[in-house]
């Protein structure tokens, strides 16, 4: 890679909702890893949430609109709603890094991601497409490379926090507040749409 190419992350997800452990995830990442920008894609048809209900995908991007302009460095991607087929991050990987090609990829994930990737989709062609980058608590072992299915990954740091769209989902249902979750505006339009007012299988 030229010392000049500009990197991006790019950072995949149901993203329902999407919430600031994902921001936070997302700001450790453009700081540690010097990405000039970071692409957050909503996954339009998310081959492993087969058999639970999720929200429409129009309301998961959006929300994840309000989220991502909070930061000038992020951009919120629709490209898999073009894309045919079950939304596979090595297939979304292959369309951006054509579609960018002036653009070095940094694929992100949080450090409960990594002992899912061997149920991915051919999860070793990542590695064709974008650096893998996972964020890592400070202080906490980092998984043994050989029981992975990449060739390499990068860490970060990243203070993970206590979040989760299962537990947001969960307390919208429960009739608890969300506040310190997800941003101000998520919060509403979850109230407005009516979205998790039962919970999700």
């Amino acid at each position: 890679m030229n010392a000049s190419t500009p990197v991006w992350g790019i950072l995949g997800g149901t993203f329902d909702p999407p919430h600031l452990g994902h921001f936070r995830l997302a700001q450790a990442a453009a700081v540690e890893l010097s990405l000039e920008r970071v692409l957050w894609v909503p996954s339009f048809r998310p081959p492993h949430k087969q058999g639970r209900q999720i929200s429409p995908w129009i309301d998961r991007t959006t929300m994840t609109e309000m989220t991502a302009r909070r930061d000038r460095r992020f951009d919120v991607s629709r490209i898999e709603e073009s894309l045919p087929g079950e939304s596979y991050t090595v297939k979304t990987l292959a369309h951006l890094a054509e579609a960018l090609p002036e653009v070095s990829l940094t694929f992100l994930v949080g450090a409960d991601v990594l002992p899912e990737l061997g149920d991915w989709f051919k999860p070793e062609r990542i590695s064709r497409w974008a650096v893998l980058a996972c964020g890592v608590r400070p202080g906490y072992p980092r998984p043994d490379p050989t029981e992975l299915p990449v060739e390499r990954v990068t860490y970060f740091e990243s203070s993970e926090v206590d979040i989760s769209s299962s537990r947001i989902r969960d307390d919208v249902a429960g009739g608890r507040s969300i506040d310190g979750l997800v941003t101000p505006d998520v919060a509403a339009y979850i109230l407005e749409h009516g979205l998790y007012a039962s919970t999700h299988d």
